[in-house]
């Protein structure tokens, strides 16, 4: 390929290698599951954070036990692993 359609290669967000244009619309339907996912993932960080911080302001949540819950219960790190992944 020539060197222009490189560039517009390295610029583009897809790249359609295959002179089918009906993948666009899988596409665009992959892109909308990976915002959904994304969206998810951040409404679950904000919900987080809002019960967290107002628990460690107050005391009640130890920042080494904060950090700790993670490897302490491998199960809950698994369930919020498992709802984003997504087939």
């Amino acid at each position: 390929m020539g060197r222009g359609t490189d560039i517009a290669m390295e610029s583009a967000d897809a790249v359609l290698v295959r002179n089918d244009l009906a993948s666009i619309p899988f596409f665009i339907g992959l892109s909308m599951q990976a915002y959904a996912v994304i969206r998810q993932n951040i409404f679950w960080a904000f919900f987080y954070n809002i019960v967290a911080i107002p628990l460690a302001v107050s005391g009640l949540l130890h920042p080494i036990v904060a950090a700790g819950q993670w490897q302490q219960v491998p199960f809950l790190s698994c369930l919020i692993l498992s709802g984003s992944a997504k087939e």
